[in-house]
């Protein structure tokens, strides 16, 4: 029973909701606000102190040669 009736509600809500045009026919506005007093919160915040240096280094990189595929038939002299 559950399954017949959810087999003729969905092609009903889908012709339904395909069937409905909605068109807007006049802008949004949001209103007016005007906000008096408050107070933004206040924080203590004990941050910790960074010290920064720079300092030069040699770093040796490896040399790395990549052949492919068509490079190697050049070399092999094949197609």
């Amino acid at each position: 029973m559950k399954l017949t009736t959810g087999l003729l509600l969905v092609p009903a809500l889908v012709f339904g909701l395909s069937a409905c045009d909605v068109k807007q026919t006049q802008e949004g506005q949001l209103p007016d606000v005007e906000v008096k007093g408050g107070q933004v919160p206040k924080y203590d915040v004990d941050a910790g102190d960074v010290d920064v240096k720079m300092e030069k280094k040699v770093i040796e990189v490896p040399t790395v040669e990549v052949d492919t595929p068509a490079q190697d038939q050049k070399e092999d002299g094949t197609k």
